[in-house]
């Protein structure tokens, strides 16, 4: 056991995570690193197995994932193992859980924006997430799972301010590594207690980060939006029609506008509803969740 590494990071799980979802990441990560898929890069392919086992080994057995927690400490941890995963790392057409993810897909057509969100944080995230749904049957809660992974994730390794995980959650989202890793190293010395303002002013002028600062205001307005319709399911429709558009999407009648078909495109995904009822109910169940957080 080497309190060092980031046990959890290698498998793609949280300090939170239960032991079926620990489980359910080394199977697909043991099966993916088998040596049997990498001939002709054997020693690397150990490499990777043996991280794998032994972070398995410490998490997996009560005692020694205990012992393991309490050398870590209770404060912020450093997120450098998953901030430092390179996505090349993942091959192409080394995956076992394809076939079966693509046709999870095929019926869950939210599961790749899903998926490709906690990719923004680290593709073994993703990946324990697509493992966890695929071993466990739990897609009608992929959207709570998603949500409390990203939300657990935050708070491991941003602590508890909001406007700091806020902050956290706006950097990750646009990719942007560098001044994450930055707030959580600055987290994990001076402690959630620091005040925001200060950090956050500092790391933003610190990576030239004003466009963000802009991009977090429209998001700010973007989650008000959604939370008046999570308040008010009966928003009229043409506000979240816009609220869609604020999100990238795109919205079109088929057939005039009163109680007509109507299709709708986001993230790259294609919806058809046989009416403008169905279209709201779509918002209000799967959208605004996935905003809102709730």
């Amino acid at each position: 056991m080497d309190p060092r590494k980031d046990y959890y990071a290698t498998l793609g799980v949280l300090p939170s995570a239960e032991d079926i979802v620990i489980r359910a990441a080394y199977k697909a990560l043991a099966q993916r690193y088998h040596p049997d898929r990498a001939p002709n890069d054997p020693s690397a392919t150990n490499r990777k197995m043996a991280d794998i086992n032994e972070a398995y080994a410490v998490l997996s057995d009560s005692t020694s994932r205990s012992s393991y927690d309490s050398q870590r400490g209770t404060g912020a941890q450093s997120a450098d193992a998953y901030f430092a995963q390179a996505q090349d790392e993942d091959a192409k057409g080394a995956d076992p859980l394809d076939a079966d993810w693509t046709l999870a897909k095929s019926y869950f057509r939210d599961l790749e924006a899903l998926e490709s969100k906690l990719a923004r944080v680290s593709w073994r995230l993703a990946y324990a997430f697509r493992a966890h749904l695929l071993e466990n049957k739990q897609f009608q809660s992929r959207q709570q799972i998603a949500q409390t992974a990203e939300t657990q994730f935050l708070k491991t390794y941003f602590g508890t301010n909001p406007a700091i995980v806020e902050f956290a959650r706006s950097l990750i989202s646009a990719s942007y590594k560098a001044p994450a890793k930055a707030l959580n190293d600055a987290v994990r010395v001076l402690g959630s207690g620091v005040e925001a303002e200060p950090l956050i002013r500092k790391i933003t002028a610190d990576f030239k980060l004003d466009a963000l600062a802009e991009a977090n205001r429209r998001d700010a307005e973007t989650r008000r939006r959604a939370e008046a319709i999570r308040e008010n399911p009966r928003t009229p429709i043409q506000q979240k029609i816009e609220f869609l558009q604020r999100l990238g999407g795109c919205f079109d009648w088929d057939k005039g506008f009163f109680r007509s078909s109507c299709r709708a495109n986001l993230n790259g995904v294609d919806y058809v509803f046989t009416d403008g009822e169905a279209f709201s109910q779509w918002i209000n169940r799967d959208i605004v969740p996935q905003v809102t957080g709730r």
